[in-house]
């Protein structure tokens, strides 16, 4: 379910919808304070001034795609706020970063062939596309970011992260009557990625000389004097993510054991983890091999092999019998038939 409120700015929810209550009055807003949206909608969309653009889209209702919640009030408190995941994370694709995007109906249409997205619309310029994508473990949200992006990236489209990386992102309602709804969809499953062939080798070497997460924990502490109380959790947290990423572990690694060890993702209310990355993939990442002293070293939890949608790192793609169809490759991996969506 999603909550909806009376307009963008505003912190406190009118109610909520189900998904197929949200995609009703999409398609045919039969009650207040739906149908006032379809004339907001007209006017916003022949109108050409940019800055009266914004004012009028600044009247629509908005509602939040990736959970639900009590309030949005960046004062409140995690129990106060109450965030509840909706099971999906929203898709925006916009004209802005995907030039080439010329029939929005026809993106959003070629949206449903794949077989995460449970719904799709039009966004309220009626140029971009938005779309809901369904999660298999929808507490996890934060680990979904990277994994969805690349998904996108591999179909030649680039989507705005900004709209999917906070649970409580909110979303313009704008009324489609050509929105779509599926029956039947399949959940994204939280996946391990796969290391390029060429790294196994460090790879194998990493994990042999990992040891335990308290010596990274130890070394926050002790060289940043930091550490998991109030006031100083931020600091800390992005420290340990630099450690974690700096001592070889993937990104997705990284956000694996931050919220499996230390703070689940719902109480982590900032870019924490992502700043300590980046930092991280600034400076270049450790190997033991091109270092002569071992700092501590990591071994992130391990995650239950199972077969990847995607080979992030595989570079020359074998070949399949018949390219229409899914199918797996030598690596052991799906292959799933992908064609660019803007084709």
């Amino acid at each position: 379910m999603f909550s909806y409120f009376t307009n963008h700015s505003q912190n406190t929810p009118l109610g909520t919808l189900t998904l197929q209550e949200l995609h009703q009055q999409l398609v045919n807003p039969d009650r207040e304070p739906f149908i006032s949206t379809i004339n907001i909608i007209q006017q916003l969309r022949a109108e050409p001034d940019e800055a009266e653009q914004k004012r009028i889209k600044g009247k629509l209702l908005a509602f939040t795609p990736n959970a639900m919640v009590d309030t949005k009030d960046k004062s409140a408190t995690p129990e106060q706020k109450n965030i509840r995941y909706s099971g999906f994370m929203q898709i925006d694709i916009d004209l802005q970063e995907n030039p080439n995007m010329t029939d929005a109906a026809a993106i959003r249409d070629k949206l449903t062939l794949i077989p995460y997205i449970a719904l799709s619309a039009l966004s309220a310029r009626g140029k971009g596309v938005w779309a809901l994508m369904a999660l298999s473990e929808p507490t996890k949200f934060c680990q979904y970011i990277d994994l969805v992006s690349d998904y996108f990236r591999m179909a030649r489209v680039t989507i705005d992260k900004s709209k999917s990386k906070n649970p409580t992102e909110l979303r313009y309602f704008a009324p489609d009557p050509g929105a779509i709804l599926k029956q039947d969809y399949i959940l994204f499953p939280l996946v391990q990625q796969k290391l390029n062939p060429k790294l196994a080798a460090k790879s194998k070497q990493f994990h042999q000389t990992t040891s335990a997460l308290s010596d990274l924990q130890r070394w926050v502490t002790e060289t940043t004097g930091y550490s998991l109380v109030d006031g100083q959790k931020h600091c800390y947290i992005l420290w340990l993510s630099y450690a974690l990423r700096k001592n070889g572990a993937s990104e997705t690694e990284v956000y694996n054991t931050i919220h499996s060890s230390i703070l689940s993702a719902d109480q982590i209310k900032s870019n924490c983890i992502s700043s300590g990355i980046a930092r991280a993939n600034a400076k270049g990442i450790y190997m033991p091999s091109t270092h002569h002293m071992n700092p501590p070293v990591v071994s992130p939890p391990s995650v239950p092999s199972k077969p990847s949608i995607i080979n992030r790192h595989y570079i020359s793609r074998p070949d399949p019998p018949d390219t229409k169809h899914d199918y797996i490759g030598p690596d052991g991996l799906i292959y799933i038939h992908r064609p660019g969506l803007m084709e």
